[in-house]
């Protein structure tokens, strides 16, 4: 792939930042950093456009089930996970909704 090509970089920057590149794919993206000046580049603006929306948030505290899967995955013990409480699919919807909201061009520049 030619990763010099600016709709590619940015593409795989915008996932990678915003967390949708995962698994393999994540990991070749970290490793290509070095090497790619475009794709640094692009994954150095995705973070500086997404980071002021994180400003105004409060820090969350993990409950102690969420460290205790942590724990296991580090120590490389699989534990099937349990389905997410209907609470954290609430806050999946709410960053959607924000981001979104935050995203969208306003009705005075139209």
């Amino acid at each position: 792939m030619d990763y010099s090509r600016p709709e590619l970089a940015d593409g795989l920057a915008a996932d990678y930042v915003t967390g949708t590149l995962r698994g393999p794919a994540g990991r070749r993206l970290e490793a290509l950093l070095p090497a790619h000046a475009a794709l640094r580049g692009a994954v150095r603006a995705w973070q500086e456009r997404l980071m002021p929306l994180t400003q105004g948030l409060a820090p969350v505290r993990p409950s102690p089930d969420v460290w205790k899967r942590i724990e296991s995955r580090i120590a490389g013990q699989r534990r099937p996970a349990a389905p997410p409480r209907w609470s954290a699919r609430l806050a999946v919807w709410r960053g959607l909704t924000g981001f979104a909201t935050a995203s969208a061009p306003t009705a005075g520049r139209w």
